[in-house]
Parts: C-alpha cells; structure tokens; sequence
C-alpha cells in the first residue's frame, strides 16, 4: 500500500484561528466562547466538559459489596447489574407477598403443656399438647371471663 504524504502549506497555530462556529450545546449562553476566542480556547472547553463527564460517570470507586460484576466496571455494566439485583428483590418481595396474603395465624399450630387447663383444650387438640392458636385463644378468653364473673367483675 502506497503512503500518501500529505503537504499542510503554511501551518497555523490554533491559537491564532478564530472561532466562528455556531453555539456549543452544552454551554449555557453565559460559557458560549466569545468573540475574539480562538480554537484553542474552544477546545479547552469541549475538553474541560469531556473531564466534567468522565469525572461524574467514574465508577471505578464505586462500592458494591453484594452485586457482582459479571464484565467489566463501567456505567452501564454497574446500572445494569444494579437493576438485575432491584429486580430479583422485587421478585422475591413478590414471592413472599403471595405467601404473607395466603398466610393464616389463626390456623397455625402450637406446642405447649397447658398443664390446668388442659381438660377445657382437649377438645380442640390436635396432637399431644398441640393445638391452633385460635382455639388457645378461645381457651383464654373463656378462662379469662369465668374468672372475672367469679370475681364479680
């Protein structure tokens, strides 16, 4: 492959080069180059908006002790696996939102040695010393309110 040289004439410095391009985008009116700028001054700027990202989008800092990367550290790799572990914990709020709705305490059982109050559970027993929580309930509720009567209260 043939190398082509390319002759540049007279070169001129960019300090010496006015800026006549349109507005930069990223500036507010107050930053807009002014007048007399040259394209050294502008690239300054572009260059200190370029640092300005860099420095704001720098993630190699960034701690995350219960994601693991699974490529290299960058924006994107740490949005996406930071959404990927927000996901799996919705999914797994979810899964235990189902079980929670579903869920009965009244139905649940309990072990315990009612000891004199056995005779007044046994009816409601479910195993040796097992009973529902809401028949217990029931249980001392009842107990509860015979004492009270005899008390007159």
């Amino acid at each position: 492959m043939a190398k082509h040289n390319y002759s540049c004439g007279s070169i001129i410095p960019s300090s010496c080069v006015p800026y006549t391009g349109s507005k930069l985008k990223f500036l507010s009116d107050d930053e807009q180059p002014e007048c007399d700028d040259n394209i050294n001054d502008v690239i300054t700027k572009i260059g200190d908006a370029i640092d300005a990202i860099k420095k704001a989008t720098d993630v190699a800092t960034h701690s995350m002790p219960c994601v693991t990367l699974s490529s290299a550290k960058t924006v994107s790799t740490v949005l996406q696996d930071h959404s990927d572990k927000i996901c799996a914990l919705n999914a797994s709020i979810s899964a235990l939102a189902e079980q929670l709705a579903s869920f009965n305490a009244a139905t649940e059982l309990v072990t315990i040695d009612l000891g004199c109050l056995s005779a007044g559970a046994s009816p409601c027993e479910v195993n040796t010393n097992t009973y529902t929580i809401i028949s217990l309930l029931n249980l001392f509720k009842t107990e509860i309110c015979a004492i009270k009567s005899n008390l007159g209260i």
